[in-house]
C-alpha cells in the first residue's frame, strides 16, 4: 500500500453520538453495531464531504489496536484518552477535543 495515507478515525472523534453511544450502554455492543450500519450516519456523512472510505469498522467501544495493526494505519484520532494511549504503541495517536466535533 505504497503512498497511501491510512487514518483510524474513532466516529465519537467527530461526531456528537450520544443518542448512538446509549444504544451502546443500554443495549449492547451488538444493537450498537447493527443500528450504526443499519443507519450510515457515518458513512452518507464523509461521502458527502468528498472523503473515499473503502472500510468501516464499528467497534462499540472495543479495542482498537488490533484493526489499526491489521490496517497500517498511519495515524488514529479520538477522543478517548485511554484508547489513544492504547493505539500509541502501534500508531501516532492523536487526541481530538470534543468542542471540534462537526456534526
Amino acid at each position: 500500500m505504497e503512498n497511501i495515507l491510512t487514518i483510524g478515525i474513532s466516529t465519537r472523534a467527530l461526531f456528537d453520538l450520544e443518542y448512538e453511544n446509549s444504544i451502546f450502554v443500554e443495549q449492547g455492543a451488538a444493537a450498537y453495531v447493527d443500528y450504526m450500519v443499519s443507519h450510515e450516519r457515518v458513512i452518507r456523512t464523509f461521502r458527502s464531504w468528498g472523503v473515499r472510505i473503502d472500510e468501516a469498522h464499528f467497534l462499540g467501544g472495543m479495542d482498537k489496536t488490533a484493526v489499526l495493526k491489521a490496517f497500517g494505519a498511519n495515524i488514529f484520532c479520538d477522543d478517548n484518552d485511554d484508547n489513544i494511549k492504547a493505539a500509541s504503541n502501534i500508531v501516532l495517536a492523536v487526541k481530538v477535543p470534543n468542542f471540534l466535533r462537526v456534526v
